[in-house]
């Protein structure tokens, strides 16, 4: 409930933002964009690269350490995986300067929320809400949200309103930031503010706002299509945005409050796409069903909510329904069912998802990894390496999903070294992977290996921003680990690391005041 607040007080800081009136801007060409471009720059904004990293680090970090971040290793997978099409296309092509793509983060999170949203944030940070996964019908459509996100980033809107309205865009950043750390604490009182900098702004909203969502459509959908994506996807996805507003209750649409739909922007977006939707039939999506069911149960996970998928699972196939979305109530209703620990109908439904995607490779493997998650759900590590299969000849081509589950697995099985084998290398190169770290941290443990646990934990500490707890825990890492004849190496990396954290304070500290 904390997060819900905040986000909604953070959705209305970034409203009032991106209704900012602001004098016209000057246009220059840009590269790969097939048109003119508002003129950005580093320090021309007013705001810098450093400030504007600085201040999406600070919001990532927020989001990072409530409990409603979503770290379901397939889901960020899938949905990593087209945004990351998406930045290299736009990368290749010009849309992202080389400058930018080296200053900003770059990294996408997921937001266990129902409603439907998507947002950019400052320092190249992009949130999605399971909701908007789970509405969605084929990648396309997802991926023409993200590249319209990604224009908000690239064209660094938040950077230019500053430069453009100093003192407007000064109170709305500083709004954003005490807002958040107040929502944190007491969410009335941080919403209260920043609905407070939204009312102060949203004279001259209209004509601002068209500018921007028409520049981001418009270079979003050539990002779309340079990434090997439908065209339609675009189209598509204006449409149904357009349903939910005429039909459906907005509250459930919190996007269309921040990216407001004209019938201009909807009818351009058709014939970009060349299509009409009316006759137009959309292709089979196989992953997208199954991943779009996996962020419907994972974004509600009220007892009720998941009966009722789990009856629709386990129903007979609806009349007329496509093959990928009877997949999906497969997927979603044994889901649902491991939740509800009714373990017999779990495997029944993964039985008949194995049936029903056989032939299309990406859902065979997330009908096997299912039978895997079932499997350690009951307590039955035996079975679940039977669906994982034989592990490959050497771990470094070992996807994301299946390295932590297969971790997972030893640990249930009580072989911590072989977890311990399997995430090494991985956290090596993926540093940032605060789930990967996690793991290594309990395998340690059951290895009674206590400095090295502690020293996995303070690392996960660090990736979602927590400084302090990262000091502590490889404060005690280094107590424990003089007094256990540790290694030279290890107690030096554990130094190393305990100083960086402190400086990573430090530094927190100083950008606060």
């Amino acid at each position: 409930m904390r997060f819900a607040v905040w986000l909604t007080a953070l959705s209305f800081a970034f409203s009032a933002v991106s209704y900012a009136q602001v004098p016209d801007l000057v246009p220059v060409p840009m590269s790969g964009s097939g048109g003119m471009l508002p003129s950005l720059g580093g320090a021309d904004t007013g705001l810098s690269w450093v400030e504007e990293r600085q201040i999406g680090d600070e919001i990532a970090y927020q989001i990072q350490q409530d409990p409603v971040y979503e770290r379901d290793p397939l889901l960020h997978e899938y949905v990593n995986d087209i945004w990351q099409r998406l930045l290299n296309a736009s990368l290749r092509d010009g849309e992202l300067s080389k400058d930018l793509h080296q200053r900003m983060a770059w990294k996408m999170f997921l937001i266990r929320d129902p409603t439907v949203n998507a947002f950019a944030l400052p320092g190249a940070y992009i949130g999605v809400n399971l909701g908007l996964v789970s509405i969605v019908n084929t990648r396309d459509e997802l991926a023409s949200v993200l590249a319209h996100e990604s224009v908000h980033i690239f064209q660094r809107h938040i950077a230019r309103l500053y430069a453009e309205s100093k003192n407007f865009s000064l109170i709305s950043i500083a709004s954003l930031i005490i807002g958040a750390a107040a929502a944190s604490a007491n969410p009335s009182v941080g919403s209260a503010i920043l609905m407070g900098g939204q009312a102060a702004a949203i004279q001259g909203q209209i004509n601002f706002t068209r500018t921007m969502e028409y520049e981001a459509d418009r270079i979003g959908y050539k990002v779309l299509v340079d990434a090997g994506f439908r065209p339609q996807g675009m189209a598509e996805m204006f449409q149904k945005l357009a349903d939910a507003a005429r039909y459906s209750d907005t509250t459930s649409y919190p996007y269309l409050r921040t990216h407001p739909l004209t019938n201009e922007r909807i009818a351009e977006a058709q014939v970009r796409a060349g299509i009409d939707l009316h006759t137009a039939s959309r292709p089979m999506d196989y992953q997208q069903a199954l991943m779009g069911a996996r962020a419907k149960v994972l974004a509600r996970s009220q007892p009720d909510a998941l009966r009722q998928l789990l009856q629709t699972g386990m129903g007979a196939p609806i009349a007329g329904r496509e093959a990928d979305s009877r997949a999906g109530d497969l997927y979603a209703g044994a889901l649902a069912a491991v939740k509800l620990r009714q373990f017999e109908q779990a495997n029944q439904l993964q039985q008949q998802l194995v049936d029903q995607v056989q032939g299309q490779p990406v859902a065979e493997r997330i009908a096997q990894l299912l039978g895997a998650e079932i499997a350690l759900a009951e307590n039955n590590p035996a079975q679940a390496l039977q669906w994982l299969g034989d592990e490959p000849t050497t771990v470094a081509v070992l996807a994301r999903p299946e390295r932590l589950l297969r971790a997972q697995t030893a640990l249930a099985s009580g072989q911590p070294v072989q977890a311990i084998d399997s995430l090494q290398p991985w956290v090596f190169k993926q540093t940032d992977d605060d789930v990967a770290w996690t793991l290594l941290s309990t395998a340690y443990s059951m290895n009674r290996q206590p400095t090295l646990a502690l020293r996995a934990e303070g690392e996960s500490r660090m990736v979602v921003g927590d400084f302090g707890g990262a000091i502590d825990r490889f404060k005690v890492a280094l107590s424990q680990g003089r007094q256990n004849n540790a290694t030279i190496y290890d107690l030096e990396l554990i130094q190393a690391r305990l100083r960086a954290a402190e400086q990573a304070q430090k530094d927190r500290m100083e950008q606060m005041r």
